[in-house]
């Protein structure tokens, strides 16, 4: 067994603040979704969710009360995906290529999910096409997760059990790791 190697990003310091790789800007993955280290936080104070990254502002990505944790991932287009609790619940804010629009659901998550993280698994550039935005939880003592190319509809289960699930990404040593409570 592999031992655990560091995340790529910085290690989470709240539940109210999370890390990703992405492109140099939003919906622009031209050069690439491993340029920055981006930055969602969630400010309580004003009930919102904001986004900076080096050379790019803060800026409000949307207001919601009650929000207790977020994850955040970015699609193959730099499109923002969002996981997190608010008032007790799971939510997803996502761009839904069906549809074709930003939108709010909970219906990518089972009610009783808890500590919902996301990242792309590999944004290099020779594996982009190949990627998926992995969406993952804690339900009945162990990690689940659900991919992108399957619209989130699949559960899966990691090896092991967990209380909680702390952060999720790619690690230095190129894998999927996740940071979890046994």
């Amino acid at each position: 067994m592999d031992a655990p190697a560091p995340f790529l990003v910085p290690e989470r310091s709240s539940p109210l603040i999370d890390y990703e790789y992405g492109g140099v800007a939003i919906n622009d993955s031209s050069q690439g979704l491993m340029v920055k280290v981006w930055t969602a936080r969630y400010d309580a104070r004003v009930a919102a969710i904001y986004l900076s990254a080096p050379g790019v502002d803060e800026f409000l990505l949307f207001g919601r009360p009650g929000v207790t944790e977020i994850g955040l991932a970015f699609d193959q287009n730099m499109n923002p995906f969002v996981c997190f609790v608010q008032n007790k619940e799971p939510w997803v804010w996502w761009y839904d290529p069906v549809s074709q629009e930003q939108l709010f659901t909970k219906d990518l998550l089972p009610a009783d999910a808890v500590n919902p993280r996301c990242t792309l698994d590999d944004g290099r550039n020779f594996n982009v096409s190949n990627s998926d935005i992995i969406l993952a939880y804690v339900r009945d003592g162990a990690i689940r997760h659900r991919k992108q190319r399957e619209r989130f509809a699949t559960e899966r289960t990691f090896a092991g059990s967990a209380k909680g699930l702390w952060q999720l990404g790619m690690a230095t040593n190129l894998r999927l790791e996740a940071s979890y409570f046994p």
